[in-house]
């Protein structure tokens, strides 16, 4: 099924990330948080792009070529949306200090030299990275809710296309890490940390058993020296409890995210 509203948004969208230009992708994260709303598109289109973004399926016909073709879309979104949480917990080391002090002014005075195109160094050097990981974040978590709180296509073949994510694969461990970053630096980065806890919270729901393994695997793999002497389900209750306290005092969404989980 072709989506009725959406799918020259989506392509448009594709191209736009597919640019040098740092603007054309933020205008592209942009129009992508708005095609996984249900609140701003009908809630079937928000359902079929997230399917499609995130398991590549619901975006073309039913015949065995086109689930060829669907298959490497949905890598190719991977690929694109997940530069965006590359590295990105790795900057815990750069960014914030042992106590949680953060040297983001300290970085962004180091504007190094480089190929400028590149996206590690890009987020390092300035906000506009850690904008459009923002926009991300929000684009994969409101799509990972719809697909959640949807039930699968009742098409033909939907049986094949069940809402199931592999934890395991180099994109979904990128963006655990990041989710997992934003957690444990909730006091200087509230919304991300927000956003973050809800996505952990709705892929637990779908996946316990599968989301716990690799998560805690994620957790165990951070090159902290201090979060090795802990276990992961330790590690990270104490995560959410410092977020949830700093957001009944300062973020309202914070708090309400840490409360649901």
């Amino acid at each position: 099924h072709h989506l009725p509203c959406g799918s020259s948004a989506l392509d448009l969208a594709k191209r736009l990330l597919k640019s040098d230009r740092l603007d054309a992708q933020r205008l592209a994260l942009e129009s992508l948080c708005s095609l996984t709303n249900p609140a701003q598109v009908f809630l079937r289109d928000a359902d079929q792009i997230s399917r499609i973004i995130l398991l590549g399926v619901g975006g073309g016909s039913e015949d065995d070529d086109a689930d060829d073709d669907s298959i490497d879309d949905h890598s190719e979104w991977q690929e694109l949306l997940g530069r965006y949480f590359e590295k990105y917990h790795i900057r815990s080391a750069h960014m914030h200090d042992d106590d949680g002090n953060d040297n983001d002014n300290n970085n962004n005075n180091n504007h190094g030299g480089g190929n400028a195109s590149s996206m590690n160094l890009d987020y390092q050097q300035g906000e506009l990275m850690g904008e459009l990981h923002f926009l991300a974040l929000k684009v994969v978590s409101q799509a990972i809710e719809s697909l959640v709180v949807a039930p699968p296509p009742a098409a033909a073949g939907a049986a094949n296309h069940k809402n199931k994510f592999s934890f395991s694969t180099p994109f979904w461990t990128t963006v655990l890490q990041a989710l997992y970053y934003n957690v444990t630096v909730a006091t200087h980065r509230p919304l991300e940390a927000a956003w973050s806890i809800r996505s952990l919270r709705h892929l637990q729901s779908v996946q316990p058993d599968d989301f716990l393994l690799q998560f805690f695997l994620v957790i165990l793999e951070i090159p902290k020296s201090s979060q090795q002497q802990h276990a992961p389900g330790r590690l990270l209750y104490e995560c959410l409890v410092k977020a949830h306290d700093f957001g009944r005092q300062q973020n309202r969404s914070l708090q309400v995210e840490t409360e649901q989980w």
